[in-house]
């Protein structure tokens, strides 16, 4: 091999390994923004989930607090049933 065709040979190994590292740093960045938007995505859908919770608890609430007020009002019936039942006892 002649001293030029060398010289053109480590050249071209040159500007293909220059070519091999700027592939690898554009497939780098690609994933790392991969990456990124799929943990932003992960993060939206848990803040969705914890919102949906956070609604589901408070519905929960509510209706721990309406079943309360439905047991006394229940509690206050049954007292008032009695009492008739009594009076019609009483009168009949």
């Amino acid at each position: 091999m002649s001293d030029a065709n060398a010289g053109i040979l480590f050249v071209f190994g040159i500007a293909a390994l220059i070519a091999v590292i700027i592939v690898a740093l554009i497939w780098q960045i690609f994933r790392t923004a991969q990456t990124k938007t799929a943990t932003e995505a992960t993060f939206a859908q848990e803040e969705a989930y914890r919102t949906l919770a956070e609604q589901a608890i408070a519905a929960q609430r509510t209706i721990a607090e309406e079943q309360r007020t439905i047991a006394a009002e229940m509690a206050e019936l049954r007292t008032r049933v009695a009492a008739m039942e009594k009076l019609l006892r009483e009168v009949g």
